[in-house]
């Protein structure tokens, strides 16, 4: 197919005549192009101008054209855009003797939302068609209202092993607060044992954060990441971190926290960096500061370096230089959130530590970030180093003069020795004071 054919046929589907008594054929046969840009153009021209008490039954038909996927998938989108008016004559299409048809009108109405479809939904979960069976579960969550929640912990109570485990995973997608002794059962079974340890990240029972953590040791990686997903989901509706525990439990979760980290379920990556902060895993710092390369990390690596405190510096002056830029940087900012309110030894630390890096890299962003920490921390000591980088770069400039602003007024004496050091005329030190 030429570009110039998709081209044509596209204009065609935006020029064909339209009117209560016909022009759908034309219509109706382009929902099944080769192009999804025709069919996207054939679905909105139905929707906004034919009728929908004549469109909706054609496009109840399409969802039984066995020889067209892209026909049945484009008569799904435009019976989701016409929403209410469409709701009856798909409901109805869930009882349809095609199994096939009765699975995507149960898709369909997942995705349409609202709680009218909910009986109609919660009734194909005792299909006799296992795919059918299925569908109903998954569009069950995909509603996501209090009935079909309710609907799905019937299922998890009473229903097929393989359904249970179904309902497990729709009531995670809606986020459903599942009771911990309703979980239970569940958890022990190695079938189920993934999806229920996920939905503990909705359980609001005191005791699902040490099931959490349980988990996090089992054998299983897909459990192991499911438990970091659920402390994540955990930690967005915390509004502190949690004491970290002791002992031998503590030093147990580091090593499956730092194997999620590196994992590519960003959800669980998310929970392993807050985990390794509510340990306060120093030797974890290098591992989050690794991980600053994940732009979507960046918020949850930077709060759980805080939470490991001061000894962030010491354990980040060994591994530095072989991190990123954009590891580097956090560490930076870091620091920054650390040294304030930060005792005096510490402040001191963390500006030595500023100065060599912005004498020793040429990365704009970790010099501009060092820059920035000096500008809290800077005392005499950073004058000359910083006033030895005015007129690199203007976005260095700025930086350089505001830090240089802050470590004048910390130490005036420090700035008028420079001033005299470095300004020959007794003017040019005057306007330079």
């Amino acid at each position: 197919m030429s570009q110039t054919d998709e081209e044509h046929r596209y204009r065609n589907v935006l020029a064909l005549p339209l009117s209560r008594s016909g022009g759908l054929d034309p219509l109706m046969e382009a929902l099944s192009d080769e192009s999804w840009r025709v069919r996207k153009a054939a679905v909105d021209r139905l929707v906004s101008d034919a009728p929908v008490e004549v469109l909706v039954p054609r496009l109840i038909e399409a969802l039984a054209d066995e020889e067209s996927a892209s026909r049945r998938s484009a008569a799904m989108e435009a019976l989701i855009k016409i929403g209410a008016g469409a709701v009856p004559a798909v409901k109805a299409a869930a009882a349809h003797a095609d199994a096939e048809v009765r699975k995507f009108a149960l898709d369909t109405l997942g995705l349409m939302g609202g709680e009218e479809a909910v009986d109609t939904v919660a009734g194909a979960v005792a299909d006799a068609d296992p795919n059918v069976r299925s569908a109903a579960v998954e569009a069950l969550g995909r509603l996501g209202t209090a009935a079909a929640q309710g609907a799905l912990l019937r299922i998890l109570a009473d229903g097929a092993p393989d359904l249970q485990v179904a309902a497990l995973d729709a009531l995670g997608r809606c986020g459903a607060a599942v009771p911990l002794d309703r979980l239970e059962p569940a958890l022990k079974r190695r079938d189920a044992r993934r999806a229920a340890v996920r939905a503990l990240g909705h359980c609001p029972d005191p005791g699902a954060e040490r099931a959490i953590l349980d988990a996090l040791l089992d054998r299983a990686r897909g459990v192991r990441e499911a438990a970091l997903a659920a402390w994540a989901m955990k930690a967005r509706r915390r509004s502190a971190s949690l004491p970290p525990p002791a002992g031998e439990r503590r030093d147990s979760l580091i090593p499956p926290a730092l194997e999620g980290l590196e994992g590519a379920d960003v959800l669980a990556a998310e929970g392993a960096a807050d985990l390794l902060g509510c340990l306060r895993a120093r030797e974890a710092t290098e591992a989050l500061a690794r991980a600053a390369d994940r732009d979507e990390l960046r918020t949850v690596l930077r709060r759980a370096l805080r939470e490991i405190g001061p000894a962030v510096l010491e354990e980040c002056q060994r591994d530095f230089a072989v991190l990123s830029a954009s590891g580097r940087t956090l560490i930076l900012e870091v620091l920054r959130d650390l040294a304030e309110g930060a005792d005096p030894a510490f402040r001191r630390q963390a500006e030595r530590f500023a100065l060599h890096w912005i004498g020793t890299t040429t990365e704009q962003p970790v010099r501009l970030a060092a820059m920035a920490l000096l500008e809290g921390v800077g005392t005499a000591e950073a004058l000359a180093p910083l006033a030895d980088v005015l007129g690199s770069d203007p976005e260095i400039d700025i930086a350089a003069e505001r830090a240089l602003g802050a470590a004048a007024t910390a130490a005036p004496e420090g700035l008028r020795a420079l001033c005299r050091a470095r300004l020959r005329s007794p003017a040019d030190v005057s306007r330079a004071l």
